[in-house]
């Protein structure tokens, strides 16, 4: 009902009667497009919305067939707002439809845009080629390497359609791009697997032109005087190192020459140095040292100078050296938790089968697939016979993790049929397991899902349902709240959020951390523990730590961990009452009503609004016009030009009903001196007053639930909506407990979708 009353209030904003879309009951025939519509589209709409110059980018003669119209809702739905509202055609058309026309127009559109009535049955599409994003690359890495590459920062950022940033559509690959998923693999790759021979450590010398602290005296560094002789060095790792030089002195006065090596923060003892220039001596002190920036020297510790004694032999005693080595690591190379779980799968008994076998398993776990015996081959060839074991892993490894087979995930085309028919079939159990694991925990599949799918009983559907629901229950399904829910509540978007510091003086990062926080935790414990998902517009609880607690006025909060807090009497319900989402839409300086309503429009009840026009203003927002008038009342101003009225008509009630929420969620009375009226009415005429009643109100139909199927499919899938969707999201929204719907029916409802079990031919 809230669905159909705000469609219906969009068109009658400009006063102008329009059918609502859904209708309530759908027509007995719906008018045909090539017979009725696309006629009049040619002779009313063609000569301003037609070829790539369209304006409004509204090509509405591009379609030949109602098959491919109706792939087009959201385009159809904007036409609706436009010629159910009066606004198109313009009033300085040449041509303007009759009422029977705009009807017959209007029936059409009504009945490709409710999901009840529209033309076409849950069927597959072709999936554009997805890569991974920069989150699934992380969460990938990971869980096959146990290693945190920090993607986010080395990757630019992925492109956005349709609100996701996982959408094949948008994820372009650039060479650019290509030549840093090759120096990530290798940096990575480093990582994981430790190529140092404790045999055979790195040896670097370093001649005497390269010690810094001395004098140049032939072909060595000299030290006339006590002092140091330093070279700067890089240690690849915290470990066991020795450091060895070829020394000589000028032998003078009682004893010899007193020497001793540093190495970082280690010295030795005193060393003796009695070798003359013709038979120079080598002195080595070894220890333990730290990892990267390091220093090596060696002191001369006893100068003698007597330039009166009567031998010239005996007058001074300097120090001399020829050269440095530094070796290391000594020590037992420590292996990272791959590669000794992978030394451990495959002991030395397998003897010249081992190295093949390690290959094959790191290919079939990066690649979400047995690899073939000629791709296990070629990367085999990719290294010496000759080269050592951790090398040649190294060098599969790099290639392994840089190959199309782990950045894509690849779903081959079905074969075309003799008639030339573009075919269905089905998903294998590894293309499955793929696409489960990417929905639920944006990573690659674990070893049970693998086993699952290697031996087929995936495909078996209570096998498969058993396995969503045991994924759902780990701790990576975090991921739908960190990468669906943050991206479809637009909590990613708080880190761009900056509210005016003088205004708001509270909001600190560690706030604004909180916040972030507060929605992802009550998401995913909505999900985890099976709750309603009405829960998530009208929860009388939320997850709060001291700090937000305060923000929000609750007292008896204590810490910095989030915990469940019941909300009482406190005015605030559901995400609608999450700091994070009143944050995200608001200005720096002022709430939006604007930007809540069209949030809660197109985020929460799945109706997507037209751009604004060009050329409109926007309100005045300085100190004279805050004084003078209420928001509200600025608002009422702009919505007097008809080119802004029939949006805003549904919008702003919508976004003033939280307008007791200032910029940053905290809850207010007044505002700039005028008190808060959230009152609204939907176009029905049920009037609301606050967040609470609002929520009550959304509460009315199922307009939530589906707009909520809808992201999930999108999300799911990877691609934007085609025509078949609706029906799959009507099947899905029929197997709800309408007493308890909850997440995890929607998400294994998709899962058993043949939109996810299933693709088409890719055309060219």
């Amino acid at each position: 009902m809230i669905r159909r009353l705000l469609a219906a209030g969009l068109a009658a904003a400009a006063s102008a009667a329009a059918v609502a879309i859904p209708s309530q009951e759908p027509a007995a025939a719906s008018p045909s497009y090539e017979q009725e519509v696309l006629p009049l589209l040619e002779r009313y709409c063609s000569f301003c919305h037609e070829g790539p110059e369209a304006e409004a980018d509204l090509d509405l003669v591009r379609f030949a067939s109602e098959g491919e119209a109706a792939t087009a809702t959201e385009q159809w739905q904007r036409v609706h707002l436009q010629v159910g509202g009066g606004l198109m055609p313009p009033d300085d058309a040449k041509r303007h439809p009759n009422e029977h026309e705009r009807a017959t127009l209007l029936r059409w559109i009504e009945s490709v845009c409710d999901p009840r009535t529209a033309a076409g049955a849950a069927v597959p599409h072709a999936p554009v080629l997805r890569r991974l994003n920069r989150f699934e690359y992380r969460n990938s890495i990971r869980d096959l390497l146990d290693l945190d590459f920090p993607a986010e920062e080395f990757f630019p950022a992925d492109g956005v359609a349709l609100g996701f940033d996982h959408l094949g559509s948008a994820l372009t690959t650039s060479e650019a791009l290509v030549e840093k998923f090759v120096a990530a693999a290798e940096r990575i790759a480093d990582q994981a697997i430790n190529v140092e021979d404790p045999l055979s450590p790195e040896m670097r010398r370093f001649g005497a032109d390269e010690l810094r602290g001395g004098n140049a005296a032939d072909g060595s560094a000299a030290l006339y005087s006590e002092g140091a002789l330093a070279v700067r060095l890089a240690l690849p790792r915290a470990g066991e190192y020795r450091v060895r030089a070829q020394v000589w002195g000028q032998q003078a006065g009682p004893v010899a020459c007193s020497a001793s090596i540093a190495l970082g923060g280690a010295r030795s003892a005193e060393i003796a140095v009695a070798a003359l220039r013709d038979a120079p001596q080598v002195i080595e002190f070894s220890a333990h040292a730290a990892g990267g920036p390091a220093s090596a020297s060696i002191s001369f510790l006893n100068d003698y100078y007597r330039p009166q004694d009567p031998d010239p032999a005996q007058r001074d005693r300097n120090f001399f050296v020829d050269w440095v080595e530094v070796a290391g690591p000594l020590d037992t190379p420590p292996l990272g938790s791959f590669q000794t779980a992978l030394f451990r799968r495959f002991e030395p008994d397998l003897g010249p089968r081992r190295e093949r076998a390690m290959i094959g398993w790191i290919a079939r776990r990066a690649w979400r697939r047995p690899p073939t015996r000629d791709e296990i081959a070629r990367l085999d060839d990719l290294s010496l016979p000759s080269e050592r074991l951790e090398v040649a892993l190294r060098t599969t490894l790099t290639a392994v993790i840089a190959s199309p087979n782990f950045l894509f995930r690849v779903e081959p085309n079905p074969t075309r049929g003799a008639d030339g028919d573009a075919p269905v079939r089905d998903l294998n159990a590894h293309e499955l397991a793929a696409r489960m694991s990417y929905f639920l925990w944006s990573s690659l599949p674990d070893e049970e899902l693998d086993r699952a799918a290697d031996d087929g009983t995936l495909l078996q559907p209570a096998v498969m349902e058993a396995q969503a629901r045991r994924m759902l229950a780990n701790a990576r399904a975090q991921a739908l709240a960190t990468s669906f829910a943050a991206q479809w509540l637009q909590v990613r978007n708080l880190e761009r959020a900056a509210p005016d510091p003088d205004l708001f003086p509270a909001f600190t990062p560690s706030l604004r951390e909180a916040m972030r926080a507060e929605t992802l935790r009550f998401f995913e414990y909505v999900l985890r523990e099976d709750r309603d998902i009405w829960e998530l517009l009208e929860a009388d609880y939320t997850f709060l730590n001291e700090e937000l607690a305060a923000h929000y006025g609750i007292a008896d909060v204590q810490g910095t961990h989030l915990r469940r807090v019941p909300l009482g009497e406190a005015p605030r319900r559901g995400i609608l009452g999450h700091a994070s989402v009143l944050t995200v839409t608001s200005t720096p300086v002022r709430s939006a009503p604007v930007k809540r309503g069209k949030f809660i429009l197109e985020n929460l009840l799945g109706q997507p609004l037209p751009p604004p026009p060009p050329g409109v203003d926007s309100l005045a927002e300085d100190e004279a016009a805050t004084r003078e008038a209420s928001l509200r009342e600025r608002l009422a101003r702009h919505r007097a030009d008809p080119a802004c009225g029939v949006c805003h008509a549904v919008m702003d009630p919508l976004g003033f009903a939280l307008e007791n929420y200032d910029p940053v969620g905290h809850w207010r009375e007044s505002a700039n001196g005028h008190p808060v009226d959230a009152s609204g009415a939907l176009p029905d005429g049920r009037s609301f007053s606050g967040p609470v009643e609002l929520v009550r109100a959304l509460r009315a139909d199922d307009a939530f639930l589906r707009c909520l199927t809808d992201k999930l499919l999108i999300y799911a899938l990877g691609r934007a909506p085609q025509i078949g969707d609706a029906a799959a999201a009507e099947a899905i929204l029929a197997t709800l407990d309408p007493d308890h719907p909850t997440l995890s029916a929607i998400v294994l409802g998709i899962i058993e979708s043949p939109l996810f079990q299933q693709r088409t031919l890719l055309r060219r």
